[in-house]
C-alpha cells in the first residue's frame, strides 16, 4: 500500500455509524440487484473519461461510440484500433473500480502492468503488460 489510512477519531466513527444506519433504513427503497453502470450521468461521465484519455493517445471517437463501448454494444467497426483502445480502457477502469472495493487489494508493479495489458493487449508490438524496452517520445 502506498499510504496508510489515518486512525479514526470518535467523531469519524460516529459519522460512519450514522451512514450505515441510514443505508440499512433506505435499503428497501434502493435497487436490490446492482447494475453494471447506474444511470445516464454515471455512464456519460465514465464515457467522457474514456474518450478524453484515449484522445490523448490519438484515438478519436464520438461520445456515442464510447457510450456504446461502455454498454458493451457494437457501434464502431470492431476491427478498428480505436474500438480496441476504447474497450481496453473501459476494461481497465472497470478493473480499477473492482480493485478499489477489494479489502485485500495490494498496489504493485504487476497491477500496473496488468492495466497496461488490458488497455493495449490487442497490439502485441506495443509490449502489453511489460515495461517498454526503449525511450518514449511525446
Amino acid at each position: 500500500m502506498i499510504y496508510a489510512s489515518p486512525p479514526l477519531e470518535d467523531s469519524d466513527t460516529a459519522v460512519l455509524e450514522l451512514i450505515e444506519r441510514q443505508r440499512e433504513r433506505l435499503k428497501l427503497y434502493t435497487q436490490s440487484t446492482p447494475k453494471r453502470w447506474l444511470g445516464s450521468l454515471r455512464r456519460s461521465t465514465f464515457a467522457r473519461a474514456i474518450q478524453g484519455s484515449n484522445s490523448i493517445e490519438g484515438y478519436n471517437a464520438t461520445l456515442d461510440d464510447v457510450v456504446a463501448a461502455v454498454e458493451d454494444e457494437d457501434q464502431l467497426d470492431e476491427k478498428t484500433e480505436t474500438w480496441h483502445a476504447i474497450r481496453g480502457y473501459r476494461n481497465a477502469l472497470t478493473y480499477i473500480g473492482q480493485a478499489a472495493t477489494d479489502p485485500y487489494f495490494e498496489f504493485s508493479k504487476q497491477f500496473l502492468k496488468s492495466l497496461h495489458f488490458m488497455m493495449i493487449g490487442y497490439d502485441l508490438s506495443k509490449y502489453p503488460g511489460q515495461w517498454r524496452p526503449g525511450a518514449i517520445f511525446v
